[in-house]
């Protein structure tokens, strides 16, 4: 079972570790590697902003293993959301999990949200993580160019 908190400015240089392993960019709209000060910047945006939630979770053994962040969309009831998982920790089973809480947690705090999850059509790993968690397929279509699945979770 895991266990998650919210994420403070003491994280930056986690979540900046995490962002730029290479599966995550592989996985990412965006491919380049991002820079420490974008990343800094970036975060000191969002981490206290109470339109996102960024979550990081643990394992039994208090290992620091991914992120949750979620964010709303201004203006609408949607809100987009974005796991990463440790390289390290990938493979495990962590991910539905992972997004099942972060997304029940951000629901409980942001009553009638919705949540949109854009996964590639070639990540299938992710995509069943995100049917798992409970989220639903709405369509298929590209995004930026790549074939992709827009997931939905009320």
């Amino acid at each position: 079972m895991l266990t998650y908190r919210l994420a403070t400015y003491a994280d930056a240089d986690l979540f900046f570790h995490w962002a730029n392993e290479s599966s995550t960019r592989n996985n990412s709209y965006n491919h380049e590697q991002i820079s420490y000060e974008d990343h800094i910047k970036w975060f000191n945006k969002r981490v206290n902003n109470p339109d996102v939630c960024m979550f990081i979770f643990y394992d039994k053994q208090e290992t620091a293993i991914g992120q949750v962040r979620i964010e709303k969309e201004l203006k609408k009831q949607e809100c987009l959301i974005g796991i990463s998982v440790s390289e390290t920790q990938r493979g495990k089973g962590y991910s539905s999990e992972m997004i099942h809480k972060a997304s029940l947690e951000f629901i409980f705090r942001n009553p009638g949200f919705s949540i949109l999850a854009y996964v590639f059509l070639s990540n299938q790993a992710s995509f069943k993580s995100f049917l798992k968690a409970g989220y639903q397929l709405v369509e298929e279509r590209e995004i930026n160019g790549i074939p992709s699945y827009i997931l939905k979770y009320n």
